[in-house]
Order: C-alpha cells, then structure tokens, then sequence
C-alpha cells in the first residue's frame, strides 16, 4: 500500500469528489444547497439558534442567516422565539422539513449500508475512527494557522 502524502491527498479529493456527488444529488433533487442541508438534518434532532449553527458548521452567523431565509419562505423550517431571551429565536424543521430530512437520511442510510455490506463492520469502524481523528487533526491545523495569522 502506497502510504506517500501524494497518495494520502490523491485518496481525500477523491473521497470528498464521491460524498459531493452524493450530496450534489440529493440537494437537486430537492432544490437546495449543500449548506441548506446540513441546516435541515442539524435543525430536525432539536431546535438550534444560528449561533449555534455558525459554530457546528464553522461558517459566519451571517452565512447561516442568509441559508436561512429560502427555507423559511419554502416553510421548511421554522423560527421560534426562546422563552428565556425574546431576542434569540430557534430554528426547527416543519413538518415538511422533517420529511426532507428522512428522505436525505433514507438515502444516505442506503448508501451506508451497501459500503458496509461491501467492506465489512471492522473495515468501517476503522474507517469512521480515522475519518474522525484526521477531522479534528486538520480542524487543529486550521485553528494553529489562525493562531499564526493573528
């Protein structure tokens, strides 16, 4: 097996190439963006502010708020006013949201279990640890460099 940093960066983009189209695909077929996705799925396991969002996906309170307005007109989410706080609002799928949401898991959830039945359990656990720890290493490299650039 060829372990070189070539290799290693030939297997990520090729990797990150693969779930795009999987992603590309599902957001067509619903006709949102790859950021409007992950707002859905977040948004359906409980109510989330944009704060909260901006941190999670790593991106700026106003991208999130911007994702936001096209799934508020389309009514597939939702926002709620926090009891504590009027000025902070939740954001939480409708019932519609809520279907798109088990249409993309349903449809990942396929795509999971044809790559399970293909490389087996040990090869996929491996691979979710790995995936794992190289996220939050280059998250760290990320936040290192900004460290730097300060």
């Amino acid at each position: 097996m060829d372990i070189s940093a070539e290799n290693f960066f030939i297997q990520i983009y090729k990797s990150n190439s693969l779930l795009t189209d999987i992603l590309k695909n599902i957001c067509k077929k619903y006709d949102i963006n790859n950021l409007q996705l992950y707002i859905i799925v977040i948004s359906s396991y409980k109510p989330i502010n944009v704060s909260m969002l901006a941190e999670i996906l790593n991106i700026t309170k106003s991208a999130v708020s911007q994702a936001l307005v096209n799934l508020f007109i389309r009514r597939i989410v939702v926002k709620k006013p926090c009891e504590e706080d009027r000025k902070i609002y939740f954001i939480k799928t409708t019932a519609k949201g809520t279907k798109i949401k088990n249409a993309i898991m349903q449809y990942c959830t396929e795509k999971y279990q044809k790559m399970l039945a293909e490389i087996g359990e040990d090869e996929m656990t491996k691979f979710i640890e790995l995936s794992t720890k190289l996220n939050k290493r280059l998250e760290q490299g990320k936040i290192e460099k900004e460290e730097e650039n300060a």
